[in-house]
């Protein structure tokens, strides 16, 4: 028991303690400066500003940084191609851990659709108020491709042509048109002069009705020629007129139409009237 006490009490023993401890935190102190000059654990680093580069490249280069870009948005800019970082977060400069997730914002490479009824309504509408919406609201470039006589105020909307094809005229809409965000519209625009009209149904109208409809349309009277026997114009109907009327057909403003009357009203005008 002697041997032991004195063992405890040795300069030897505390010696040796001392030394054991020393070495312990040395070594400890020297691995963990290690790592740090290794892996640069716990440092931060300034992180690059990758707006404006392609995701491609930006990735790539993120990866050599042990960062990982997330694409979090995209959207459509007219003009610009597809692929291009507008945004991110957190923002350039900002100091950060490795293996940080960088948030972006980019550009579509293909625009989005828009349906055709999903747009304002169009026939009637004033064009230059439409053009300032659809490019404010849309990116869609409007111009004016046709001006057609109409007896209502000028500059409203008649149709409406995407791509060569008329999807608009007049109540008429074609279905299942798609148009792209920053498309082309083109329009057909009433005015009160020159131009074409839509050549009028005159057939089983009485005398006075067709001249009113025809004056209405900036259009004249031509040549009447009576069927059978007529005592007065104001008994007479339209039988025929030329040109005949049909869906399509068109006629310069100022031309005229030829009428032919009889006292008799056509038998189907009671059908056309319903």
């Amino acid at each position: 028991m002697q041997a032991l006490f004195y063992f405890l009490i040795s300069k030897q023993l505390w010696k040796n303690l001392l030394i054991m401890i020393l070495v312990s935190v040395f070594l400890v102190i020297a691995v963990n400066q290690t790592l740090k000059i290794y892996t640069r654990h716990g440092q931060k680093i300034p992180l690059p500003d990758y707006e404006g580069e392609s995701i491609t490249s930006a990735s790539e280069d993120a990866e050599r940084r042990t960062f990982e870009i997330i694409i979090a948005d995209s959207v459509y800019m007219v003009g610009r191609r597809g692929g291009i970082i507008l945004d991110q977060i957190p923002e350039a400069g900002q100091l950060v851990k490795e293996d940080r997730k960088i948030y972006v914002t980019t550009t579509k490479f293909k625009p989005d659709m828009i349906r055709l009824e999903d747009l304002p309504p169009f026939y009637g509408r004033n064009y230059e108020r439409t053009a300032r919406v659809l490019d404010m609201a849309h990116s869609i470039r409007s111009s004016i491709t046709e001006r057609t006589f109409d007896p209502g105020p000028e500059g409203h909307i008649m149709g409406v042509l995407f791509e060569g094809d008329t999807i608009i005229y007049r109540d008429r809409i074609k279905e299942g048109v798609q148009i792209p965000i920053g498309g082309s519209l083109g329009f057909i625009v009433s005015q009160q002069r020159g131009g074409t009209v839509e050549v009028p149904n005159l057939v089983c109208r009485t005398y006075d009705e067709a001249e009113f409809i025809i004056a209405s349309y900036k259009l004249r009277v031509g040549t009447t020629r009576m069927q059978g026997e007529v005592s007065s114009l104001d008994r007479a109907f339209v039988v025929g007129q030329d040109p005949e009327f049909t869906s399509d057909a068109r006629i310069e403003m100022g031309s005229t139409i030829n009428l032919i009357l009889s006292e008799q009203k056509p038998q189907d005008c009671d059908s056309l009237e319903e």
